[in-house]
């Protein structure tokens, strides 16, 4: 699997037709993913332009990418559970 199939998986909703703000929540986690990992991974560049201030972005991001992601798995969850009743209804 490359890189390339992963972004088109990533793109794909996973079950119901997703609603536009379902969309914008995933792509705002995903993208809130991106930027947890290049904080990490850039927290020594960081630190010597922001000083020791510079660990507060990853831990913030740390905080807020578990609370959307519960959030949007909840909501996608509820929206696919609604999306399978009427299928069958």
């Amino acid at each position: 699997m490359t890189l390339k199939d992963l972004w088109e998986l990533a793109k794909t909703p996973m079950a119901a037709p997703e609603s536009l703000s379902l969309k914008r929540m995933r792509i705002a986690w995903l993208c809130l993913c991106v930027m947890l990992a290049l904080s990490i991974g850039q927290l020594a560049y960081l630190k010597s332009v922001m000083g020791p201030k510079a660990a507060l972005i990853p831990l913030l991001l740390l905080l807020i990418v578990p609370i959307l992601g519960w959030r949007y798995f909840h909501l996608k969850r509820i929206a696919d559970d609604r999306w399978l009743f009427e299928e069958r209804s």
